[in-house]
């Protein structure tokens, strides 16, 4: 995953994401002004702490969501920074924070089927053009199944 800027009219988005640029197509159509990709990381392993830090450094210039009201190197130097506070950290503090604990909670509730349920939720979010969380990913697949168990009972027989 890679940490990216995208640069609009006086503001710009950090985010993380697998492909910025295909990001930046499902974003265009929810913005008024023009969007272009300005920056993008390396890949990072960390790439949510990351983007959580670049956040908190850039905090009292946020506007909506990810949207800050700087300028892109403002937001480069912020991402640089977070990379840096993410490398002095210990390990052990990155597996007690909410994000590490997030994703172990959803690897052992869902085991394997929690990679498949995020590409669902992606597949959904380019569909629709809103974000989802993985609970909502979930209950959207059981009530699809639900409905089609009540249109065909006999589905359960191949359980």
């Amino acid at each position: 995953m890679y940490v990216y800027i995208i640069e609009g009219k006086e503001r710009i988005k950090i985010g993380y994401s697998q492909s910025p640029e295909s990001r930046i197509r499902d974003i265009q159509p929810n913005v008024s002004d023009d969007i272009k990709l300005a920056y993008k990381t390396a890949e990072l392993p960390q790439h949510r702490l990351i983007e959580r830090l670049a956040h908190k450094l850039l905090k009292s210039h946020k506007t909506k969501g990810e949207w800050f009201k700087v300028s892109v190197q403002d937001g480069i130097d912020a991402i640089n920074k977070a990379i840096q506070i993410a490398k002095d950290q210990k390990e052990d503090d990155y597996l007690a924070t909410k994000s590490y604990r997030y994703e172990k909670l959803n690897i052992s509730i869902l085991g394997d089927d929690a990679i498949k349920i995020r590409k669902l939720r992606t597949l959904y979010e380019k569909r629709y053009g809103k974000r989802i969380s993985l609970r909502e990913t979930v209950v959207i697949l059981l009530t699809e199944f639900s409905k089609k168990i009540e249109a065909d009972p006999s589905i359960l027989n191949n359980f």
